[in-house]
């Protein structure tokens, strides 16, 4: 029987590449939009980095630059319910700094009216601002015009019949974990019921979750695969003044330098999947 992949991510702001890239190489993709906000993460190796909830890496002449949405005080609850804040109004300074970066880029042009018009909506929350710049990515890689009102299996429907992208649905975890609110569970535990709901029988994740919180006994007992990511950001063109190259930006950057095949092709090529139990047995 072939493996039946699941992945998932907390939803990001306009998310890096190595995310879709997993997205697109999944059967089952997931908006964990269940999980607590927060503003940075820890890592294994002690760093403290921005959590990217918020957050999206670009670059421009002058070098890295990390743009961001505002919300309301942190409430401490899941980033389904996270407000956003639009006083002031930070997505006409967005704009303003995506033109300073991209306006020479040769999509650019191609992009900035989706932008514009994905930007002037109001989302109430973190999670309703992350899923739709997800979504428009998915739309553009897929040659899909966006709208606001495109549903997730609309676009699911269309990556099932795209060459390379083994992609078939898009669910929100606080609609298939809805039945466990309120029962105290692990991380694991969660993703083990997320993978039985959607009856997958194996799970991608990425280094850092690995490392971080995985309980890889319980996947075992479970009958279920675990796979670690391997995904090589190849080298494309970022503009004059960009150098050396810098991989795994925003999906803003990858569809404002290519077309969208091209940025399709090069998210879903160089892509393995590495079973877990290999790796720990090879460290």
């Amino acid at each position: 029987m072939d493996t039946r992949y699941l992945s998932d991510i907390q939803p990001q702001f306009f998310p890096r590449l190595h995310y879709f890239s997993r997205m697109l190489n999944s059967h089952e993709f997931i908006f964990r939009d269940d999980v607590q906000f927060v503003r940075n993460h820890r890592y294994p190796d002690g760093r403290r980095q921005p959590s990217y909830q918020i957050h999206t890496p670009v670059v421009g002449s002058n070098g890295l630059l990390l743009l961001n949405a505002q919300i309301k005080k942190k409430s401490g609850q899941s980033i389904r319910y996270q407000q956003l804040s639009y006083e002031p109004d930070w997505t006409k300074k967005l704009l303003n700094k995506l033109d300073e970066c991209y306006r020479k880029a040769p999509c650019y042009g191609a992009i900035r009216g989706e932008l514009v018009g994905l930007l002037n909506c109001s989302y109430a929350t973190v999670a309703e601002l992350n899923i739709r710049t997800t979504l428009w990515g998915l739309c553009r890689l897929l040659g899909l015009t966006y709208d606001n009102q495109i549903l997730p299996s609309s676009i699911a429907a269309i990556a099932a019949t795209t060459p390379g992208c083994l992609l078939r649905s898009i669910c929100l975890g606080s609609d298939l974990l809805a039945d466990q609110a309120g029962v105290v569970s692990t991380a694991t535990d969660r993703i083990l019921m997320l993978c039985r709901k959607t009856e997958s029988s194996g799970y991608i994740a990425g280094g850092t979750a690995i490392a971080s919180y995985f309980e890889l006994g319980k996947f075992y007992s479970g009958d279920m695969q675990v796979f670690q990511q391997q995904w090589r950001c190849a080298e494309y063109s970022q503009g004059p003044g960009v150098s050396p190259f810098v991989a795994n930006l925003s999906i803003l950057d990858l569809l404002a330098h290519l077309e969208p095949s091209k940025a399709l092709s090069l998210l879903t090529s160089d892509f393995e999947l590495v079973p877990v139990d290999c790796l720990v047995k090879s460290g």
